[in-house]
């Protein structure tokens, strides 16, 4: 039901404005995608959205899409004292989308990571990095963690051409 929402207000704005005007950039395989829309001294920008979230601190012109992934990009910014909102669709960009969940299992003390990236063409590797001095290449690792605390985990993935893309999360490692 939210993604039906989410979409209906998406589609919304992509008719009541002028979705043009936000440029693309660099390549997502690349690791540099930007979205980004001409700066004037005129405009100020109000906020990024990503798949109809404010993306907090987002205030510049332009808008690395590598930080936060595949989806519909919205950009509201101010000219004259009259706004306008700006939509780019992302959500089918060629190349890899690194994602994964994580549950600990308190009996074993062990947290199991499982990889839920897509791509449209062959994942063949896998780098982990659970925040605590471990690393794998596993696609499904499982990792103990010594300390009840949260950790930074990064997931990267790599296609069969070469292509990556880097995930970054925190995870809670605690007896509850």
């Amino acid at each position: 039901m939210k993604f039906i929402v989410t979409a209906l207000f998406l589609s919304l704005f992509a008719t009541g404005f002028g979705q043009g005007a936000l440029i693309e950039s660099g390549t997502w395989c690349d690791g540099d995608l930007e979205v980004a829309i001409p700066a004037s001294d005129e405009s100020t920008v109000l906020g990024w959205y990503k798949d109809g979230v404010l993306l907090e601190g987002e205030t510049e012109h332009h808008i690395n899409c590598m930080t936060y992934g595949k989806g519909f990009y919205m950009l509201k910014i101010s000219i004259a004292d009259t706004e306008y909102s700006y939509l780019r669709d992302l959500t089918t960009v060629a190349g890899p989308s690194a994602d994964f969940t994580a549950k600990n299992m308190l009996a074993a003390a062990v947290t199991y990571f499982d990889d839920s990236s897509i791509s449209t063409e062959e994942i063949t590797a896998w780098h982990w990095d659970f925040g605590n001095g471990e690393t794998s290449t596993e696609q499904n690792p499982k990792v103990m963690f010594a300390e009840q605390k949260v950790y930074t985990i990064t997931l990267k993935v790599t296609t069969t051409s070469g292509c990556t893309h880097t995930i970054t999360k925190k995870h809670e490692w605690a007896y509850k």
